[in-house]
């Protein structure tokens, strides 16, 4: 169990975003058990760098979590390489919030999986596009922030396999 020392930190971290996705880490797989939380669905787990980087997210279970890397992570050598040792290892990765302008995330498309492209406010033109340049790639497509049913129906007509979002809550 992760314990947060004085500084409200655990271990040696002091970075806060990572001290409390390994609270809802810790939570969630220890304390009120695995199979209550997820069910027969994988969980996206979203990883900020520090996170990435530490060994605690090896202990998570392979064939039920999805580590969902952040839009905000500053992709680096050392991160992009960390990312192929964790697809290596068996994990399923995901890039969060796709909005096809991300140059930055180009060293990690021919390592992840999943490409979460952020449809809320795009238009067919740019969902198009995207969806168009991602197909080339071997990435599974999934939808997410989809709130109207024409909206999701556009998604799967355009080769989208996964999604998320208010419209199947």
């Amino acid at each position: 169990m992760l314990e947060p020392n004085d500084k409200g930190t655990v271990g040696c971290c002091s970075d806060p975003g990572l001290f409390a996705s390994a609270t809802v880490i810790n939570r969630a797989f220890s304390e009120m058990g695995m199979e209550a939380v997820l069910g027969k669905h994988p969980g996206f787990i979203n990883l900020s760098a520090p996170l990435i980087m530490s060994d605690v997210i090896e202990l998570l279970p392979k064939s039920k979590v999805v580590l969902e890397i952040l839009e905000t992570v500053r992709v680096t050598d050392a991160l992009a390489q960390r990312c192929k040792t964790l697809k290596q290892m068996g994990f399923t990765l995901a890039l969060d919030d796709f909005t096809g302008r991300e140059e930055v995330f180009k060293p990690l498309l021919d390592v992840v999986d999943i490409v979460k492209v952020d449809v809320q406010h795009m238009d067919d033109q740019a969902l198009e596009r995207i969806t168009a340049s991602l197909k080339k790639l071997p990435v599974r497509l999934l939808a997410e922030k989809v709130d109207p049913r024409a909206q999701a129906e556009r998604c799967l007509g355009l080769g989208y396999e996964l999604f998320q979002g208010y419209y199947f809550a």
